[in-house]
């Protein structure tokens, strides 16, 4: 079985509860980009609009390897449709409140399968069983953080109880992925690492969805 050839056999459309209006200092896009991360997609469009990075709204990072479709607002934005190398920009028009993570209710998936080992009908029948009991929602590697530089998983040292070493997977580790900003930051936290408060006393906060208390 053979699945994301193309970015256009991997669709992604985001969900959002967002929508334009008659009015608002906020310009709402919907963006479709491909071969190209989300924030240098959105890096790229601050600086032809001539805006800071902060005036730009949006929900959520998208993967480089697909054909996705996302939203985003820009304060003070051009009301016109912009095109670059791997994206287009379409301008929906005015919104009173800025595009956020709080405005995502979630993604749809369009997915072209090849070289299937199942015949037609019992694709049909795994076809009826999705529509029946629905399909497990499971998570793999990039959802457990850090496994990306194959140095550790910072939910599983979480789980063991070892804030210290999660939390410098988390901050002080970096990855050849990362861009280069990302990684100076990285590599100067590991070298000021045990300067100032001892992260051994750092927790999780209960029901915070990541947030630290110490």
């Amino acid at each position: 079985m053979k699945v994301k050839r193309t970015p256009q056999e991997f669709q992604v459309e985001e969900v959002v509860e967002i929508s334009p209006g008659q009015k608002g200092e906020y310009a709402l896009y919907r963006l479709s980009k491909w071969g190209a991360n989300t924030l240098d997609v959105l890096r790229d469009v601050a600086r032809r609009m001539g805006v800071p990075f902060s005036s730009i709204g949006y929900g959520g990072l998208k993967d480089r390897h697909a054909l996705s479709h996302q939203y985003i607002t820009v304060r003070g934005g051009r009301t016109q449709d912009l095109r670059g190398k791997n994206y287009r920009l379409h301008y929906l028009g005015p919104s009173e409140v800025p595009m956020g993570r709080e405005k995502v209710l979630g993604n749809r998936f369009s997915i072209l399968v090849r070289d299937l080992d199942l015949g037609p009908e019992e694709v049909q029948q795994e076809v009826e069983l999705v529509r029946l009991y629905g399909l497990p929602n499971y998570f793999d590697e990039q959802r457990f953080g850090s496994a990306r530089h194959g140095q550790g998983f910072v939910a599983k040292e979480l789980i063991l109880g070892h804030y210290e070493r999660a939390l410098r997977l988390l901050l002080a580790v970096p990855s050849r992925w990362d861009e280069a900003a990302v990684k100076r930051f990285r590599r100067c936290v590991a070298e000021s690492w045990g300067i100032g408060p001892r992260a051994s006393t750092w927790r999780p906060r209960p029901g915070s969805g990541g947030s630290w208390n110490s």
